[in-house]
C-alpha cells in the first residue's frame, strides 16, 4: 500500500476531525442518546427483556474461485469454520455475553441464580442459518449454563425463515419507482462520498496486484432491484466494496496481529472505520429507506411486539442479522446514531437490541430501548464480562416520543412505537400492492386462472402450497389469493377447502372456471417404455387414474405439491425413467414434450377455481354467492329448503366435518339467482352458524 495515500487518507480524517470538534462545541449535546454505563436503572424493578440479536462473528465468503479470492493476491485469514457459518471466536463472545447478561438479570432479581425457566418464561428463536442457531446456542450456555435450552427455528435448516428474512413483502411498479427514488434521495451522496474509502481497500488488498481486478475503477454508480419475496440488492461497486469491507473487518476481530489483519499495513483505528463505513453505507441503502424499512421489517416486528405482550414471558432472545437490527430501527423511526468504541458504526457484529421493561414504585410501566454490543478491544482481545467490566450499552431515541429523567419511555409510547410501523405497513399495502399468491411453482393451472382472471394485471407470486398462498394474503403480503375449490373428476379439492374454511378473514371476490387438459410430459426422446415414475397432484393423478392403469400399470405414481412441481422434478432429474402429469404450458415452462396429451378421464374436465382477498365480502349483486353454514347434519334439509323457497339455484355444496362432534359440519355452499338480501333471510335459519364469502362473477 502506497504511503502517499494513507497520508492524503490520514489529512482527510483530521480535517474532519477537527471540523466536527469545532462545530460540535456550538451544538448542544443530546443527552437522551448516547453510551451508559449500564442497562440497569435505579428506583425501577426488572419487569421482562425482550433481545433482537446480530450472529457473532462469522466466516466471509472467502471461498475458493469466489470474488474475494479474486480481488487480491493476498490470501484471506484460515477460518475454523465454513464460509459464513459462526466462529469459534465468535462462539466465545457470544458465550460471555450470555454470562454478562445472567449477572444483570440475577442483580436485578428478574431470575434466580442456576435458573431452569418453567413454562413459557423465556424463548429462544433464530433464523435458521448455521450462524444465528449456533449464535443462540451459545449466549443460551452463558445466559443459562444448566438449562439445556431448546433453539427454535422453523424452517429447513440453512434456509431463510421469512420472519428473520428482510424480504419486500410486496412490490409494484409504482413502489419500485417509488422506493428507488426514496433511496436516490437519502444516499447518493453518502454513496458518492465513499471514493476514498474505497481508495483506501483497494490499496490495503494491492487490488491492483490481482488475477480478477487489477483493472477495476471503484465510482459512485450503484442499481437498485426491488423484488417481491426477495432482499433488496444493489451492484457495482458498492457491492464489491461491501464484499471487501465485510471480510477485511471479520478479519481484523479474528486475526490477533492487526497488522497481518490489514495485510502488512498498520491501520489506525479511524482507518478501520472508514473500511467498514462502506458496508455500514450499502445497509443503509437496502434496508433504511422509510419505504423499504417499512416493507421488509414488517414480520419481525410484529414477532418483538407479540413477544413484548406474552403473558408470563419474562425473556425472549431473537436471532438474526445485522440488515434485520438496521430495518427494524428504521421502520420503528429511531434518529440517527454513531455508536461509540465501534468500527461499525449501526450494527456490530454480535450486536443486540435491548427491550427491557420496568416498574416503577409507583406500579407504573416504562420500557427502555439499548443497543448492547462488545467494543472493538472487546471482540479483539475476548476479556470476561461481568458487572464489572461490561459491554458497551447505548440508549437510543426514537422521533415523536420522549424520555422521562431517567431516560425511559413510557409503555404507551412504545406501543405507539410499534403499532405506528404497523400501520404505516397497512398504509404501503393498501397503496402499491398488486400481488397474486398462488400455488406454485412457474407452470401451475392456477397460475392459467390467475392469467384468466387478471389478465397483464397483477404481480402473480408463487407459493408451495395453497395454504401458504392464502397466508401471505392474511399475512398481507399480497393482495389476492386463487385457488382450486371442485373439479369435474376429483371432485373438491378437500385441503384447498379446509384452507378457506380455516380463514376467516378472508373473501371469494370472483370465480375462474378453467378447462383441465392433463398431459404426460417426459424429457425429449423419452418412450413410454422407459418410464418408472410419474409425479403429479393428486388431482392430476386423480384424474388420469384410468389412463395411468392402461398405459403404466407397473409405474409407480408419486403425489407431489402440484402438477407443475413435478414437472419441476422431470425436468431436473433428466431421466428417463421419470414423467409427469401436467398441463401444456408446464411443458414450455421445463423444457418436456407431450408424450401423451389429454390423458384426463372426461374431455369436459373442468376446475373451479376461487379468487381470495382479505377485503369486506360484498354484498352487490352478482353471478354467485357463496357463504359456509356451520351446523348438525339433521338440519341441513331446512336449510336446502329454505333457498327452494327463495328460488335460489345450488351450484356446489362441500361438507367437511368439525372434527370435534360427530354429525357437526362445515357446509361451503355457493349458489346462483341469490340476492344479498335472500342471503340474509337464509342466514336465519335455525341450527346453524353462518359466515358470508362475498358475491362475484365468474370468468
Amino acid at each position: 500500500m502506497s504511503t502517499n495515500k494513507i497520508s492524503k487518507f490520514l489529512k482527510s480524517i483530521l480535517f474532519a476531525l477537527v471540523v466536527t470538534l469545532f462545530f460540535g462545541l456550538l451544538t448542544p449535546i443530546d443527552v437522551s442518546a448516547g453510551g451508559s454505563l449500564s442497562l440497569s436503572d435505579k428506583g425501577y424493578t426488572l419487569k421482562q427483556v425482550v433481545v433482537l440479536s446480530r450472529h457473532n462473528i462469522r466466516a466471509p465468503m472467502s471461498t475458493k474461485g469466489s470474488t474475494l479470492e479474486q480481488v487480491t493476491p493476498y490470501e484471506w485469514y484460515n477460518w475454523s469454520s465454513n464460509a459464513s457459518e459462526l466462529s469459534l471466536r465468535g462462539g466465545v463472545l457470544e458465550t460471555e455475553m450470555g454470562q454478562y447478561f445472567k449477572k444483570w438479570l440475577e442483580s436485578e432479581g428478574l431470575i434466580p441464580e442456576n435458573y431452569h425457566p418453567e413454562g413459557d418464561e423465556v424463548r429462544f428463536y433464530s433464523n435458521s442459518k448455521q450462524r444465528t442457531i449456533a449464535t443462540a446456542k451459545y449466549f443460551s450456555a452463558g445466559l443459562l449454563p444448566t438449562a439445556n435450552i431448546d433453539i427454535e427455528y422453523h424452517v429447513d435448516f440453512d434456509k431463510m425463515d421469512p420472519t428473520f428474512t428482510p424480504a419486500l413483502n410486496f412490490v409494484s411498479d409504482e413502489y419500485i419507482k417509488d422506493a428507488t427514488a426514496q433511496t436516490h434521495k437519502l444516499f447518493d451522496t453518502k454513496v458518492k462520498d465513499l471514493s476514498d474509502n474505497y481508495e483506501l481497500i483497494a490499496d490495503v488488498i494491492d487490488m491492483d496486484k490481482s488475477e480478477g481486478y487489477s483493472d477495476y475503477v471503484f465510482n459512485s454508480e450503484y442499481g437498485l432491484k426491488y423484488v417481491v419475496g426477495q432482499e433488496p440488492t444493489t451492484d457495482g461497486s458498492l457491492k464489491l466494496g461491501t464484499s471487501i469491507s465485510d471480510a477485511l473487518v471479520l478479519q481484523y476481530y479474528e486475526e490477533a496481529d492487526a497488522v497481518k489483519a490489514g495485510f502488512g499495513n498498520d491501520l489506525t483505528l479511524d482507518q478501520w472505520k472508514a473500511i467498514s463505513e462502506i458496508k455500514d453505507v450499502y445497509g443503509d441503502v437496502l434496508f433504511t429507506t422509510p419505504l423499504v424499512a417499512t416493507n421488509v421489517a414488517n414480520p419481525l416486528i410484529k414477532e418483538i411486539y407479540s413477544e413484548m405482550n406474552t403473558k408470563g414471558r419474562i425473556f425472549t432472545f431473537l436471532c438474526g442479522h445485522d440488515s434485520n437490527i438496521g430495518s427494524v430501527l428504521a421502520a420503528l423511526g429511531v434518529k440517527d446514531y454513531e455508536l461509540p468504541d465501534a468500527i461499525e458504526s449501526k450494527t456490530p457484529i454480535g450486536s443486540k437490541i435491548v427491550f427491557s421493561k420496568w416498574e416503577s414504585k409507583k406500579g407504573k410501566t416504562y420500557w427502555s430501548v439499548d443497543l448492547v454490543y462488545q467494543s472493538v478491544d472487546q471482540l479483539r482481545t475476548q476479556p470476561l464480562l461481568d458487572l464489572e467490566n461490561e459491554p458497551v450499552v447505548y440508549h437510543l431515541s426514537f422521533n415523536g416520543i420522549k424520555q422521562n429523567k431517567d431516560g425511559l419511555y413510557k409503555a404507551k409510547d412504545i406501543k405507539k412505537l410499534f403499532t405506528n410501523s404497523i400501520s404505516k405497513y397497512d398504509a404501503l399495502y393498501e397503496k402499491y400492492c398488486d400481488t397474486v399468491a398462488y400455488l406454485g411453482p412457474e407452470g401451475t393451472y392456477t397460475q392459467e386462472a390467475c392469467q384468466k382472471f387478471f389478465g397483464d394485471t397483477g404481480n402473480t407470486v408463487p407459493y408451495k402450497t395453497v395454504p401458504e398462498a392464502v397466508q401471505a394474503l392474511v399475512d398481507k403480503k399480497a393482495k389476492y389469493a386463487v385457488i382450486p375449490q371442485e373439479n369435474t373428476i376429483g371432485g373438491a379439492v378437500i385441503d384447498y377447502v379446509d384452507t378457506l374454511i380455516g380463514q376467516t378473514g378472508v373473501s371469494v371476490i370472483g370465480e375462474v372456471e378453467l378447462p383441465i387438459s392433463q398431459n404426460l410430459l417426459v424429457l425429449p426422446g423419452t418412450k413410454l417404455s422407459d418410464i418408472k415414475t410419474v409425479y403429479s397432484h393428486k388431482q392430476g393423478i386423480t384424474q388420469s387414474t384410468e389412463w395411468l392403469k392402461k398405459n403404466l400399470p407397473n409405474a409407480q405414481v408419486v403425489e407431489v405439491s402440484s402438477t407443475a412441481e413435478g414437472a419441476r422434478l422431470v425436468s431436473e432429474g433428466k431421466d428417463s425413467a421419470f414423467a409427469a402429469i401436467a398441463s401444456a404450458g408446464s411443458a414450455d415452462v421445463y423444457g418436456l414434450e407431450i408424450l401423451a396429451a389429454s390423458i384426463q378421464g372426461n374431455e369436459n374436465n373442468k376446475t373451479r377455481f376461487y379468487v381470495l382477498s382479505n377485503e369486506k365480502p360484498s354484498t352487490d349483486k352478482a353471478q354467485r354467492l357463496a357463504f359456509i353454514a356451520k351446523g348438525n347434519a339433521n338440519n341441513l334439509p331446512m336449510l336446502l329448503s329454505s333457498m327452494n323457497e327463495k328460488g335460489i339455484t345450488l351450484v356446489t355444496l362441500h361438507d367437511r366435518p368439525l372434527k370435534t362432534v360427530l354429525g357437526e359440519y362445515y357446509y361451503v355452499i355457493e349458489c346462483e339467482d341469490c340476492a344479498y338480501a335472500n342471503y340474509q333471510s337464509i342466514a336465519k335459519t335455525k341450527g346453524f352458524e353462518f359466515r358470508y364469502l362475498g358475491s362475484f362473477d365468474v370468468k
